[in-house]
């Protein structure tokens, strides 16, 4: 008996304790038609970034050690010849373009995506770089998600951390692009 009151109790302890160190999350939506949203997820402590900036939305992680911003492109805006993948190739030129002693770290690789959403699935390419900015060492992943159940959107995913804080953040940085989905209005 003694056995199985402190197997619950250590049970209920381990959920607790796993339950309080979770991080809630808050959904950002970004219009890109007028029947549907892509909705982001972000963890609770992340704030948005105000001011100036070159993205759609852009986040920061509480301490500002790592930071997400998301371009998204409407196919429509888009020339015929220009594909989402053409587009991440672009981005990631245009950042390499400001770092120094850049080291692809992760090749490009498609992984497919099936939920059980109402969204469908999607499909996520990422590709993660090392690199140097003004004398401070980066991780930099950027991520292409494509939308199974609207081709209408896409989005492209930059992100950075520095290197000692790279195994805090990778985590959140996989899930935000894969938690991403698209919202009937």
């Amino acid at each position: 008996m003694k056995k199985l009151l402190l197997l619950c109790f250590m049970s209920l302890f381990f959920s607790l304790a796993h339950g309080q160190s979770k991080d809630k999350e808050q959904y950002v939506d970004y219009a890109i038609s007028k029947s549907e949203l892509l909705r982001f997820a972000f963890p609770d402590s992340w704030k948005p970034q105000t001011g100036s900036h070159p993205y759609e939305v852009q986040y920061l992680s509480p301490k500002g050690q790592a930071v997400i911003g998301i371009f998204v492109f409407k196919r429509v805006d888009l020339s015929e010849s220009t594909t989402p993948q053409s587009i991440l190739d672009r981005q990631i030129e245009e950042m390499k373009s400001k770092m120094t002693k850049i080291v692809l770290v992760e090749k490009m690789k498609p992984i497919q995506l099936a939920t059980k959403s109402l969204d469908g699935g999607k499909t996520l390419t990422s590709a993660l770089y090392t690199g140097e900015y003004r004398g401070a060492k980066f991780y930099y992943y950027f991520t292409l998600a494509e939308f199974d159940s609207s081709k209408d959107a896409f989005a492209i995913f930059v992100q950075a951390s520095s290197l000692s804080e790279w195994e805090n953040y990778r985590e959140v940085f996989e899930q935000i692009p894969a938690l991403t989905r698209v919202v009937k209005q």
